[in-house]
C-alpha cells in the first residue's frame, strides 16, 4: 500500500521523488548542519553522486514514517520517525530542513 501524501495550508509531506535528488544537491553540504548530524564534512557543493547516494539511502529508509517535507513547490526538509518501540509504542522525531528553510519564514 502507498503512504498517503499529506496535504497542509503551508506544507506538504509526501513521499520521494527521483526528482528530490536535485533539490537535495543544490542544497550541498554545510558544515555546521553536518556537525549537527553528528558528522565531520566542510562546507561546499554536492556532487551528482552524492545527491544520488542521498535519494538511494531515503529509499532505503522511506516507508509509513519518512516523508519528504515541501513547501510550495520548495523542498523544504525531510521529516522521520526512528527508533521506533512498538511494544511502549513510542519514536523519536527528527526533521531535517534544508538550510534556507531552518529559519522560520512567513
Amino acid at each position: 500500500m502507498a503512504s498517503p501524501t499529506l496535504v497542509g495550508t503551508r506544507v506538504t509531506l509526501r513521499a520521494v521523488r527521483a526528482s528530490d535528488a536535485a533539490a537535495r544537491r543544490r542544497w550541498g553540504w554545510h558544515r555546521d548542519i553536518e556537525r549537527s548530524y553528528g558528522y565531520e564534512r566542510d562546507s561546499g557543493p554536492m556532487s551528482e553522486q552524492e545527491a544520488q547516494d542521498w535519494l538511494g539511502g531515503v529509499r532505503a529508509r522511506e516507508g509509513s514514517t519518512f516523508r519528504v517535507v515541501e513547501t510550495g513547490a520548495d523542498l523544504a526538509g525531510v521529516a522521520f520517525l526512528h527508533a521506533v518501540n512498538t511494544q511502549d509504542r513510542r519514536a523519536r522525531f527528527e526533521f531535517r530542513a534544508a538550510r534556507e528553510h531552518r529559519r522560520h519564514q512567513h
